[in-house]
């Protein structure tokens, strides 16, 4: 899959680093809505470009995800609505 597979409907979040940006994203993949969730890095024209490191999570995976996640700020002791 290259990135013209993907069409971006929304970003939902962005998350800034040192030097890139992590960015959550409803996206559209042959017909088909996913979250993208992907870093990206600032092209030498200015402009935000995506990287192979993220991962696309279907509507099923991504609450298997929230569970994980959470769970795991719960672990850390970090609270949570």
């Amino acid at each position: 899959m290259s990135t013209d597979d993907i069409r971006e409907l929304e970003v939902l979040a962005e998350i800034e680093g040192r030097s890139d940006i992590t960015r959550v994203r409803l996206v559209e993949i042959r017909r088909r809505e996913y979250i993208d969730v992907r870093k990206f890095y600032r092209s030498s024209d200015g402009t935000w470009k995506p990287t192979a490191k993220g991962i696309v999570l279907s509507p099923d995976q991504v609450a298997g995800a929230i569970k994980g996640l959470t769970s795991g700020l719960l672990q850390m002791g970090v609270k949570y609505p």
